[in-house]
């Protein structure tokens, strides 16, 4: 196997591992008995648990954040049409990875300080990358005025408990489509209907 490939594969059965076992649960030894490595050529790749979970979280934020595409005005599928198309890509990303995404979203919270961090800056990232689109949506009229800050964590909190209740705990049946529909609908019906507050 390729380095590159053996690496990816340990930091695969590391995500397996954590969700699993969760984070202090699992050893070092789990790891490598679930990539199928000698304890030396995990070594060769990480220094640590630590280390994994850094890297884990580095792969999903940049592969989080090449999903999200700037929505542009002109291009060939509408605003909606692209926001839509953003939404669908996330989902599938995050669905299509439950065990990254029961130790991001449920189970990493409150493992220690350097985790809680790392989590910090995850979060931090999200953020920023929603408050981006829903300033750009409130450049482009597709948004009504509401504070960029607020509404990105209104949007992070509903889609972040979806996911938990629909692909972690599985106590919200929801399909795909259901997930996809029921965000733009809250989404967009949520931020650019008429204030209720006056």
């Amino acid at each position: 196997m390729k380095p590159q490939k053996r690496k990816v594969a340990i930091a695969e059965a590391a995500a397996a591992c954590f969700a699993e076992h969760g984070y202090h649960a699992t050893q070092i030894s789990d790891i490598i008995a679930r990539a199928g490595v000698a304890r030396g050529t995990f070594y060769l790749y990480f220094k640590s648990k630590h280390e994994i979970f850094n890297a884990i979280l580095d792969e999903f934020i940049s592969t989080l954040q090449d999903q999200i595409k700037t929505i542009e005005l002109g291009a060939d599928m509408s605003p909606a049409e692209q926001m839509r198309a953003n939404v669908e890509r996330v989902i599938d990303l995050v669905t299509g990875r439950p065990e990254i995404g029961k130790f991001l979203f449920n189970e990493a919270v409150g493992l220690d300080k350097a985790v809680d961090e790392r989590l910090r800056r995850f979060y931090g990232s999200l953020l920023d990358m929603i408050e981006k689109s829903v300033s750009r949506g409130i450049s482009f009229g597709l948004v009504r005025k509401v504070d960029p800050r607020v509404a990105a964590c209104i949007v992070l909190g509903g889609f972040r408990e979806l996911l938990i209740q629909s692909s972690i705990f599985k106590t919200a049946k929801v399909g795909r489509k259901a997930m996809v529909d029921g965000l733009i609908d809250v989404l967009l019906g949520g931020l650019s209907g008429k204030p209720v507050l006056g």
